[in-house]
C-alpha cells in the first residue's frame, strides 16, 4: 500500500476555491470534487453540467412548494 492510497489530503489547487466553498477550475474535467472541508462532495462551478443539476435540485424542491399554495 502506498503512502498516495492513504493521503486524504486536498487534491484541489488553492487559487480555485471561491469564497473556500465554491470550486471553479476550467481545467478540471470532473463535475463533482471533494469538498475541500469536512465530508461530501461539492460541484466543480466552471462545468455547465453543475447548473443543471442546481436547476434540477431548485425544481424538485420549489415546484411542489409551488404547487401547495397554487392549490
Amino acid at each position: 500500500m502506498s503512502s498516495d492510497e492513504n493521503d486524504f489530503s486536498d487534491q484541489t489547487p488553492d487559487d480555485c476555491w471561491k469564497w473556500m466553498i465554491f470550486y471553479v477550475n476550467r481545467d478540471d474535467p470532473r463535475v463533482v470534487v471533494p469538498k475541500r472541508f469536512g465530508f461530501g462532495y461539492t460541484l466543480n462551478f466552471a462545468r455547465k453540467s453543475s447548473y443543471l443539476i442546481v436547476a434540477a435540485i431548485l425544481a424538485l424542491v420549489v415546484f411542489p412548494i409551488a404547487k401547495s399554495f397554487i392549490g
